[in-house]
């Protein structure tokens, strides 16, 4: 299990302490869940998330792990990907932070990269304007290469 930084772990414990403000436990197998999640450098699925649990020696069952990242979803610290291009692939999953942001992802190693500032507030209240609609919010996803992958389709890696 990697190690937390110190921002790192005030996430985990902030999101921890909403999950039970919200009425739920935040057990062992929730906590080393959101830990793993937190600590990936990419996007993972929740198969590759119980595999990788349970190959440090942490016993979490797959179900385990879609019912918290569904819990983590529910209450905003998770964010799910879906494959754009692969029909009927599995759902992929992102710890986010706190604050508000957008997201660039590699299609090819579900790399996952958090952008702020988007530039998005006046687009977003002209078009609720212009409809009559009142927007609450937004989200942005970006697909595409990162530069690792894009270098390694066009042979330079």
């Amino acid at each position: 299990m990697s190690q937390l930084t110190a921002p790192q772990q005030s996430l985990l414990d902030r999101v921890l302490e909403h999950m039970v403000r919200l009425g739920h436990a935040a057990t062992p197998q929730r906590r080393l869940v959101a830990q793993e999640l937190l600590t990936s450098p990419r996007a993972l699925t929740a198969r590759q998330l119980s595999d990788s649990l349970n190959d440090q020696g942490e016993r979490v069952g797959v179900m385990t792990v879609y019912r918290t990242l569904a819990l983590l979803a529910e209450i905003g610290a998770a964010y799910t990907l879906h494959d754009h291009i692969s029909e009927g692939a599995e759902a992929h999953y992102v710890f986010c932070s706190d604050r508000h942001h957008h997201h660039l992802i590699c299609s090819a190693c579900w790399g996952v990269w958090e952008v702020e500032g988007c530039g998005l507030s006046e687009a977003q209240s002209r078009v609720g304007d212009r409809l009559g609609f009142q927007v609450q919010s937004h989200s942005l996803d970006y697909y595409g290469l990162c530069a690792h992958c894009a270098g390694a389709a066009a042979g330079r890696v």
